[in-house]
């Protein structure tokens, strides 16, 4: 995580079971059968992470029931405005692979997801808007929001649905795969009449493989959840 806000990607991919308490509890291996068992959603992965500093906290969370895991962005959110982290911008999302009463179908969600980040939403009806204002060749970052949102909007199978929380002013956060560094600065010119400069460091998208470089992160999750900083 960076220093001075910064950004946290928690990413839960495993098994997980509905609690009368924390609403959600992530299992792993060596989880027992009891209802204390495994790591709260709420009281000891949302409150943590939102503990850390970090502006921008996203929390996504694949796995059966998960939708129960929205409440946690909730929580989140009000300890972070109780204390704010020294950010201009401070946002809090929930991303989840399906509702509070489903079953999620292993890999659905996260073969999803690896492909957005990879190579962006697909042209079409249904996301002409999104392409041309949130993900446009012009801009070097998306924000979280942008992300979970068109998971939603593009969403395609039957099996389940993904659920979404935000709360707070969303910045960028990931790399964008349809950024085109020549589009740009043609753009740039044009608008403005002199060669493009970078504004700030969040306007260079760093490396050329840097959204590929998340999608391959996501894809090698294996059953137990990661953090990502």
């Amino acid at each position: 995580m960076q220093q001075g806000g910064g950004s946290l990607v928690l990413l839960w991919s495993g098994h997980a079971v509905r609690s009368p308490v924390d609403g959600l509890r992530l299992l792993t291996r060596d989880s027992g059968d009891y209802d204390d068992d495994g790591l709260g959603v709420c009281s000891d992965v949302a409150a943590t992470c939102a503990q850390s500093g970090a502006g921008q906290l996203l929390l996504i969370v694949d796995s059966c029931f998960s939708g129960e895991a929205v409440a946690a962005g909730e929580l989140a959110a009000r300890i972070m405005q109780r204390s704010p982290p020294e950010a201009a911008h401070v946002w809090v999302g929930v991303l989840t692979s399906c509702l509070p009463a489903e079953m999620a179908r292993d890999g659905v969600f996260s073969q999803r997801l690896a492909e957005l980040l990879a190579d962006g939403p697909e042209a079409g009806l249904g996301t002409r808007a999104l392409l041309v204002q949130r993900w446009s060749p012009q801009s070097a970052y998306i924000r979280g929001d942008d992300l979970c949102d068109v998971v939603l909007k593009t969403w395609g199978s039957a099996a389940h649905r993904p659920d979404f929380l935000s709360r707070g002013s969303a910045w960028w956060m990931f790399p964008n795969p349809r950024y085109d560094r020549a589009r740009r600065s043609r753009w740039w010119s044009t608008c403005c009449g002199r060669p493009a400069a970078a504004p700030g460091r969040m306007s260079s998208p760093g490396s050329p493989g840097a959204a590929r470089r998340w999608a391959r992160w996501w894809a090698g999750c294996g059953p137990v959840g990661r953090a990502c900083m």
